[in-house]
């Protein structure tokens, strides 16, 4: 049933200009589409700004161009203080036009989490907006972020899962709510077939969704032989997409196709791309590759030229994935003591108080750091901890991860840890892997 305070809203007029409403419906169909995983958000931004060109006073759509801006921020594509004083700047404006505007109130509150990590304010946002709009699943499900990164686990589910009632076309909501039923290990809950049909369903030309079944293929085969033949009808059906990337990079990575993988490394650009969690360094993936083929020299050339590109950028020592790819480059310069100080910063600078479901990455990182050094009884506990309890690693992560297999694949202790949980998994999940493969 509709409430009065819904009501309200939708009989309330966002703008007298219908040109800027027209644009205003496109970036929200945008923002909902496969578009949003393209990060295609420089189409959004000029939009946004046409639209408060034509109507100055579209307090919506000032607090949508907020919310671009706050997501470059949390997603890593770009943290600097212009990019957060450009946040804050539309959304206080935003709020001057319209405070009461639930579209406006949850705008601030992404402010804050995407910003800040500050997810206790910015539930206190998402709640009121949700107030104002009791059936709002994108609210709703905003809490269930917020409270996941809080460590709010039960929270987290019960919110992700109402607003999966509410809105069940939302692929984006049911891979997230997947993935959190994955971190806390609770495979029971897990139905593949479904996720996956309704994938199908909802959005058919979507390259991820054949990529994701490629990959499980994969995981549950233990070999990429009809993992590849799924890419390749993809490639077919869905022409446009890099599928290199994702997931043929790591196929040819497991089968040892060297090779292939340095040609395309050598094709990307050299500058620096950031990510939430990590920056990509094109002189670092050649020099991992190098060292996984054997070839320790060229690896560390590769290693100095990328550390000598990661030194020069400014104003980023307080910055975890700054020490986090110093570790891993003087990991493979062969400098174990400033490989392991600076993976341990990174994760003193991004400790589970500050975010609860993300910063048990930069723990792996160490583990890892830990295996190439030779210090192999520390990483066996790391992966062991993360094994054991909730955590964004799972066995198909150990089984399958090149650099701990190429050190540790022969330790027992190794392989029973991956066992245990592989066992539960294939025990509790729900999955047929013979729909993926072409006929």
């Amino acid at each position: 049933q509709i409430t009065e305070s819904e009501k309200a809203i939708i009989e309330d007029k966002l703008t007298d200009n219908i040109e800027a409403y027209e644009y205003y419906l496109k970036i929200r169909e945008l923002r909902n589409s496969k578009t949003f995983y393209d990060q295609n958000n420089e189409l959004r931004l000029a939009l946004l700004e046409k639209i408060i060109k034509l109507d100055p006073n579209f307090a919506e759509a000032i607090a949508l161009l907020s919310i671009e801006h706050s997501e470059m921020v949390h997603f890593g594509f770009d943290k600097s203080q212009r990019r957060i004083d450009l946040a804050k700047e539309n959304i206080e404006k935003a709020y001057r036009l319209k405070p009461e505007s639930p579209d406006v109130q949850f705008a601030y509150g992404y402010y804050y989490y995407g910003c800040y990590k500050d997810f206790l304010r910015a539930i206190e946002y998402y709640e009121y907006a949700l107030t104002q709009e009791p059936g709002n699943a994108e609210y709703i499900s905003y809490i269930g972020y917020a409270h996941r990164r809080l460590g709010n686990w039960d929270e987290m589910l019960q919110y992700f899962e109402k607003a999966l009632v509410l809105k069940p076309n939302d692929i984006s909501l049911r891979g997230n709510l997947r993935a959190s039923y994955e971190f806390l290990r609770q495979y029971d809950k897990l139905n593949y077939t479904d996720y996956d049909a309704k994938w199908y369903k909802v959005m058919p030309d979507d390259p991820n969704l054949y990529s994701r079944r490629a990959t499980w293929t994969f995981r549950l085969e233990g070999k990429t032989d009809n993992a590849r033949k799924i890419i390749d009808k993809a490639s077919k059906w869905i022409p446009d997409h890099d599928y290199y990337y994702y997931p043929l990079h790591f196929f040819d990575k497991y089968d040892h196709k060297y090779d292939k993988i340095l040609q395309y490394i050598n094709n990307q650009e050299d500058s620096l791309k950031f990510y939430q969690n990590w920056i990509s360094i094109k002189f670092l993936e050649l020099s991992e590759i190098y060292w996984l083929m054997g070839e320790k020299d060229q690896s560390k050339k590769e290693a100095q030229k990328a550390l000598d590109q990661l030194l020069e950028l400014p104003n980023i020592d307080k910055d975890s994935r700054y020490h986090k790819m110093l570790g891993w480059i003087y990991a493979y310069l062969d400098d174990p003591q400033k490989a392991i100080k600076e993976a341990k910063m990174a994760m003193e600078l991004y400790p589970p108080t500050k975010d609860a479901f993300y910063s048990d990455k930069y723990e792996m990182d160490l583990a890892q750091i830990y295996a190439l050094t030779g210090e192999h009884t520390m990483a066996l506990d790391i992966i062991e901890k993360h094994l054991a309890g909730p955590s964004n690693t799972n066995w198909w992560h150990m089984k399958y991860h090149i650099l701990f297999n190429k050190v540790l694949g022969n330790n027992l202790r190794f392989i029973k840890m991956i066992k245990e949980d592989e066992e539960k998994f294939r025990r509790e999940i729900t999955i047929d892997i013979s729909n993926y493969l072409p006929n």
